[in-house]
């Protein structure tokens, strides 16, 4: 028998319908829940069923939202302003509406509600957890905790794994020590934060700058937040293995005790 069952539901947000599913280990009693906050692009929820197999398997609801205007939920995918302000800040009252499904559900202890979010969502979940008293604490893969300008400017001169990057890391690291915050910064949010938060990182990342976004954790930790990360050594964006020849893309190993192990403590604790 499968260790969970699989629901597909759907609820109200802030001016939109959300439909997601909704991942339940069986068994009676209330668990720990965490809503998955995806990245950028246009994915259907199924996307991030590897983690929310694992996550459900550790005794954890998780709710997977279809994005905004995409698969079953209503409103429009922006794609010209993806990362600017105000869509970012849209996008987290979807957030703030998953949150506060899972934290009515009569199997959902109330307490116990997190996010569980991926790149983009380094951005957009602070900004939901500073709106939303019910997320509890946080958990992120591979998610900036820098501004946009710098991610952007990493990307570009890594190649944000297409493969066209203009320096070597060693360089881009030297640049983007020149470089000054602007445009959305999580660190800001971040800064009002005081609930419990982990990122997992990957060394090879091409897409958000594991140095820059780990010496603002550590300045955070620094100021008492309990905010704590893991870097994973040769693994890229969303922690996929580098250098492996294969055509698909595979999650490395080592990275899962880290993050479940994290997750199982916050849902018992």
């Amino acid at each position: 028998m499968r260790a969970y069952r699989v629901e597909r539901v759907s609820f109200g947000g802030a001016d939109i319908e959300i439909a997601a599913w909704v991942y339940v280990p069986r068994g009676v009693g209330s668990h720990a829940a965490v809503v998955v906050v995806p990245g950028s692009a246009p994915l259907k929820a199924g996307f991030y069923d590897v983690w929310a197999d694992r996550i459900a398997r550790r005794g954890l609801i998780v709710v997977v939202p279809d994005k905004r205007g995409i698969g079953g939920t209503g409103g429009l995918f922006e794609r010209d302003n993806n990362g600017s302000l105000k869509n970012l800040t849209l996008l987290a009252t979807d957030v703030v509406a998953a949150v506060r499904y899972a934290a009515r559900r009569t199997d959902v202890h109330q307490a116990r509600v997190g996010i569980v979010g991926f790149s983009q969502a380094g951005w957009v979940g602070p900004i939901a957890a500073v709106q939303a008293p019910e997320i509890a604490f946080m958990a992120y893969v591979t998610a900036p905790t820098v501004s946009g300008r710098e991610e952007h400017i990493w990307s570009d001169l890594r190649g944000d794994d297409r493969g066209n990057g203009t320096a070597t890391r060693a360089q881009a690291e030297q640049v983007l020590d020149t470089v000054r915050a602007g445009g959305v910064d999580a660190r800001s949010r971040l800064a009002q934060l005081g609930i419990p938060g982990f990122w997992q990182f990957g060394s090879e990342d091409n897409s958000i700058p594991t140095r820059r976004s780990v010496m603002v954790l550590d300045s955070l930790q620094q100021q008492g937040h309990p905010f704590e990360y893991d870097i994973v050594p040769g693994a890229g964006h969303l922690i996929v293995s580098r250098g492996r020849r294969t055509l698909i893309p595979s999650i490395v190993p080592e990275s899962w005790a880290p993050l479940l192990t994290w997750l199982s403590a916050r849902a018992t604790s």
